[in-house]
């Protein structure tokens, strides 16, 4: 793991076929989840991806958190 500036880096781990992505307690903290948290998938477009926590909202479902 590395963190730049609010940008970490992170190895996907490798179980038979199955990639593991594995978030260190920084990053978790970082965006405040917890388990059964909805996390969104940015594809930035130039080989990276961003994250963002999702929030439910009663009314009209997730809604993204910024």
């Amino acid at each position: 793991m590395k963190n730049t500036d609010g940008v970490w880096t992170v190895e996907l781990e490798w179980d038979g076929d199955e990639a593991i992505l594995p978030l260190p307690q920084e990053i978790i903290d970082h965006l405040d989840v917890k388990e059964g948290d909805v996390l969104k998938w940015i594809d930035r477009g130039d080989g990276s991806y961003a994250l963002t926590k999702m929030q439910y909202d009663s009314d009209s479902g997730l809604t993204e958190s910024f």
